[in-house]
């Protein structure tokens, strides 16, 4: 009985980043950027750095697309 608790002490366990978080969160984001008059791109990646949400604002400069995508991973 120990041996089977010492194991399942020894497992990690993360959060999980769902569609409807990560939607909140990039919507949240832009009201901001809104609000300060900003155009941005969101770019939101999972804990294994695949993309998860992504979205640009209209008139936001293409530049920033990659940046936004570099930056996400760091």
């Amino acid at each position: 009985m120990l041996a089977a608790t010492q194991v399942s002490l020894a497992q990690e366990t993360r959060p999980i980043l769902t569609q409807t978080t990560a939607k909140k969160m990039a919507d949240a984001c832009e009201q901001y950027a809104r609000g300060k008059g900003w155009k941005i791109i969101v770019t939101i990646v999972d804990a294994g750095g695949v993309l998860k949400q992504f979205s640009r604002m209209d008139d936001s400069f293409m530049i920033s697309v990659d940046a936004s995508q570099m930056k996400a991973h760091t």
